[in-house]
């Protein structure tokens, strides 16, 4: 007779929590929130248990922001300060993804730290210090820009976040946006959507 294999531990599927959590909604394949809410305790790149609570800041700029460059970077980083709308969310992480998170955070900080001491210090590499310590420093901006790209706000209006890009699983398991709610999170209407 043949013995079915036994199931590792490490294998069975970890139990999650479907419970709806006040303040988060879908609308269609997006994810929306009031500010401040704390997501579902769900990975929001797998959907498997979170380990791991992170409070996120998140911001969107108006489109005609982007056109304050030809003016200058000053003049760009000005408008981009005074335009920004912040949300803040706190987001779930599993053990993967959070080690995956603290990775890029630790070798942009390396990089960082690294575009210093090549810029600063007595010429190490034959003249060529500037090249080797913008290299640096772009990859410290490089890996910065993975960390923040990760769960970024498509708009934020009348105080509710509309996130696009979480997995799909994770959003599928949330109600619906309430009617009254939904006029505000509709794409494409209003100021800055």
């Amino acid at each position: 007779m043949p013995m079915e294999p036994a199931t590792p531990a490490a294998f069975t599927p970890a139990v999650v929590d479907f419970r709806p959590v006040a303040d988060v909604w879908r609308r269609g394949a997006d994810l929306v929130f009031k500010d401040g809410a704390h997501l579902p305790q769900r990975c929001i790149h797998c959907n498997q248990r979170g380990v791991h609570e992170v409070r996120r800041k998140v911001w969107v700029n108006p489109s005609w922001v982007r056109m304050t460059i030809l003016a200058g970077p000053l003049f760009y980083a000005l408008a981009m300060a005074l335009a920004r709308r912040t949300a803040v969310a706190h987001v779930w992480y599993c053990r993967q993804h959070i080690h995956k998170r603290r990775n890029w955070t630790l070798s942009g900080v390396v990089m960082l730290a690294a575009t210093a001491g090549v810029v600063f210090a007595p010429p190490l590499f034959g003249g060529h210090d500037i090249y080797v310590g913008l290299g640096m420093f772009l990859g410290a901006l490089l890996s910065g820009a993975m960390v923040s790209m990760e769960f970024g706000a498509d708009a934020i209006q009348g105080g509710f976040v509309r996130v696009s890009g979480v997995d799909g699983a994770f959003v599928d398991t949330l109600p619906e946006v309430p009617r009254d709610i939904g006029r505000l999170v509709e794409p494409e209407t209003g100021p800055g959507w």
